[in-house]
């Protein structure tokens, strides 16, 4: 009900069975899904990434350049799969 006006969009995933956090399109998050909507309404807004893969808190994580890379990867390879332009600032 939101779409048309959502503006930003924060990218996390997560799998529901044990709360472990994950790269993008490898949870349970409809990550995918959701990145389809927003190309089927030519969503023109941002996506930010704060995966936390390496710690995972209730209110903060860290990822590292490491897992931050395999993160930035992951979006990625789901966003080509959906058609989701990445555009670069």
């Amino acid at each position: 009900m939101l779409g048309d006006l959502t503006a930003y969009v924060h990218i996390k995933d997560a799998k529901l069975d044990d709360g472990s956090v994950c790269p993008a399109g490898e949870g349970d998050g409809q990550v995918r899904e959701l990145l389809r909507s927003l190309v089927e309404r030519d969503y023109q807004g941002f996506l930010s990434l704060e995966p936390h893969l390496m710690i995972a808190g209730r209110s903060s994580g860290f990822s590292g350049k490491e897992y931050m890379t395999i993160a930035v990867e992951a979006l990625r390879k789901v966003m080509a799969e959906v058609g989701c332009v990445e555009v670069k600032a």
